[in-house]
């Protein structure tokens, strides 16, 4: 379980904090993602939705500790984490900010709703010299959807159309290293979904088609995506909500084509106080390699209430996951030129755990993992000085703890620690995987004009095989702002505050401390 419900209820008061006054007690959502997957609390009150941040940066291993380096958002620079969330403009909002080392943002986002079509865009552009010699970099992110409603279909009611574009373009060098080599990535996507609504009936498709390029001085490599979807939910059939659903995968790279296609069928179990969710299906296809595919695809989630502050969790699942070069570039954008994403095999993951919520105001679920990963990818340095991935199979035990306190409306605590351990075959330590993590953050706002935010990262030693152990690091970042009027926001963030400099992995110096001013208009 990737993201507990925790997690998901820090990020979700972040954005509601920001949009609308704090309700006097904390409320547990309706349903919480975990991975991809939805879990159903059943005494959790139903939320709105809430709005998806634009270019998304998924990392399919949160295994793996290289997935919070540099180019994980839209921009060159490392994105400030967990900061302090602004309302959503109604229909406009422009930025600017300027920081150490001649670093300089500009962006601004436009949301325009009339006669039921919504239009929404948003445009980033960054730059910085760098903190040394060939550390700058450049980068710029647009984004646009448009949803529609559609005509009255088969008696769906709600029936309508989104199509949305995104791109987003990157130039850096190799470690910041005047002597190695530059590269350029260019990531596109153009997507169109379609869905509708007639109780108890509803239905999802969708096509998308993604397309990433690298280039490395002479070398260039170019990877084609295309994806189909298609989701029919239903309790017409039987006595209870059934969901079907069937996903395609199609990736060619080098003139090689990989293919992964899934059906599955999914139901909700409750008898008193045990609620299970039940989804099994099939997945089939190929590799690059040539290997055919041919397994089942199996996840189980249960939950069961000893008492009303305590509750037993439980996941069990297994199936293949994908993995794109995009996605394997955000987890490492010094990823060698050459390799072939593999497809990520949860052989097996279980889980089991306690979860509680002793008052409204504080919530904390403590779980024991298992994981059994074909895919786990770990880094080889080549002879460009760039990281060669190497898919390997990972054991992994885990005891993963997330909390969340809000003792007031306006503050609030959360924390996550992961303890464990991991191997490979021949290994008895899996090389690049972190034994500890610890990050915790604070946030106070202060009569709806002053707020701040306090965090910190603390990552323990990570071990290698090509070269001396990763030093443990502890990294702090604070942001303050101050709203002059309504509408118009300062803000000071500063990162690395404790540490002159962090090795992420080999060769890659983190940023030194990092001051940034910004400032932020909307309506």
């Amino acid at each position: 379980m990737k993201r507990l419900f925790a997690v998901i209820a820090i990020s979700t008061l972040h954005t509601a904090t920001a949009q609308q006054p704090q309700p006097p007690t904390l409320e547990l959502p309706e349903l919480v993602i975990i991975g991809k997957e939805e879990r159903r609390i059943p005494t959790g009150v139903k939320q709105p939705p809430q709005p998806s941040a634009p270019l998304p940066a998924v990392v399919l291993d949160s295994l793996n500790p290289l997935r919070k380096h540099l180019l994980l958002g839209a921009l060159p620079i490392p994105p400030f984490p967990d900061t302090l969330g602004l309302p959503r403009p109604r229909k406009l909002l422009l930025y600017g900010a300027l920081g150490q080392y001649g670093s300089a943002e500009l962006g601004g986002g436009a949301f325009v709703h009339r006669d039921g079509l919504e239009l929404s865009g948003t445009a980033q552009l960054a730059a910085t010299q760098g903190d040394r010699q060939g550390a700058d970099s450049s980068g710029l992110a647009l984004a646009a959807s448009l949803r529609a409603p559609l005509p009255r279909l088969f008696d769906f009611e709600q029936h309508w159309v989104r199509v949305g574009v995104e791109g987003d373009w990157r130039r850096y060098r190799l470690y910041a290293n005047p002597a190695l080599l530059r590269r350029a990535l260019l990531l596109l996507t153009a997507a169109v979904e379609m869905q509708g609504r007639a109780d108890p009936t509803s239905y999802a498709l969708g096509a998308a088609l993604e397309l990433a390029h690298l280039r490395q001085e002479e070398r260039e490599q170019t990877e084609r995506l295309i994806r189909l979807h298609g989701l029919l939910r239903t309790a017409a059939l039987l006595e209870r909500e059934i969901e079907l659903s069937g996903q395609l995968l199609l990736q060619q790279q080098m003139e090689e084509t990989q293919l992964l296609a899934s059906v599955q069928a999914a139901t909700a179990l409750q008898h008193e106080r045990l609620f299970v969710d039940l989804k099994g299906g099939l997945q089939v296809g190929h590799q690059y390699d040539g290997t055919a595919l041919l397994i089942p695809l199996v996840r189980l989630q249960a939950q069961y209430a000893l008492q009303p502050a305590w509750r037993l969790v439980g996941e069990l699942r297994s199936g293949w996951r994908e993995r794109s070069l995009g996605q394997l570039l955000a987890e490492n954008p010094y990823t060698a030129l050459g390799k072939l994403p593999e497809l990520l095999r949860e052989g097996f993951v279980g889980a089991f755990g306690v979860a509680l919520l002793p008052v409204p105001e504080l919530a904390v679920e403590a779980t024991f993992q298992l994981r059994s990963v074909d895919g786990w990818y770990s880094w080889r340095v080549v002879e460009d000085s760039s990281l060669h991935p190497q898919g390997l199979r990972l054991h992994a035990q885990e005891l993963h703890i997330v909390a969340l306190w809000q003792p007031l409306p306006s503050t609030r605590f959360g924390a996550q620690v992961q303890l464990g351990s991991a191997s490979v075959p021949g290994q008895e330590r899996a090389p690049y995987y972190a034994p500890a993590v610890l990050r915790a953050t604070a946030e106070h706002r202060w009569a709806a004009q002053w707020s701040a935010l306090l965090g910190t990262e603390i990552v323990a030693q990570r071990w290698r095989e090509d070269g001396p152990a990763l030093p443990a690091y502890v990294r702090l970042f604070a942001q303050a702002g101050y709203r002059l009027v309504e509408g118009l926001e300062l803000g000071i963030r500063v990162d690395n505050a404790l540490n002159a400099e962090i090795l992420r992995w080999a060769g890659y110096p983190e940023r030194r401390i990092f001051v940034q001013l910004l400032t932020r208009w909307y309506r």
